[in-house]
């Protein structure tokens, strides 16, 4: 949202254009929602006059598919455990990828068939691809 024309806008672009679908749990959605709030986080989007389109979303969620949040079943990332929830869920989801600019996820390349990529690898892989 803060960089429309970026390669993070290029993929909320793709899903608004149902070109690329997205899932979540209501875990990982509940910790976007808390990460949002934090004053760090909250108050450039207040300055930049984002907020308002930040709470639509997180109260709307358009575009996301949820599945159920499941315990996860492995320990894949035993530096940050919170990053199981994230692999649990795109094993749940049986989706292609993971996009994230985390390390410790992409340290791992794949779980199971589900591809670990940055956002910057999946515009090029995945977007950019005729």
């Amino acid at each position: 949202m803060l960089t429309p024309g970026g390669t993070a806008g290029r993929i909320l672009d793709a899903v608004r254009e149902h070109r690329i679908e997205t899932v979540s749990s209501v875990h990982l959605w509940d910790e976007l929602r808390q990460a949002l709030s934090y004053p760090k986080t909250r108050k450039p989007l207040e300055r930049d006059g984002l907020w308002g389109d930040v709470e639509r979303f997180l109260r709307d969620h358009p575009d996301v598919a949820f599945v159920e949040s499941v315990e996860p079943a492995e320990d894949w990332v035993p530096a940050d455990p919170d990053d199981n929830w994230v692999i649990q869920c795109a094993l749940t989801a049986n989706a292609d990828y993971i996009i994230s600019g985390d390390q410790h996820l992409l340290s791992l390349d794949h779980v199971g068939p589900v591809q670990i990529v940055s956002p910057r690898e999946f515009v090029s892989r995945v977007l950019e691809t005729p």
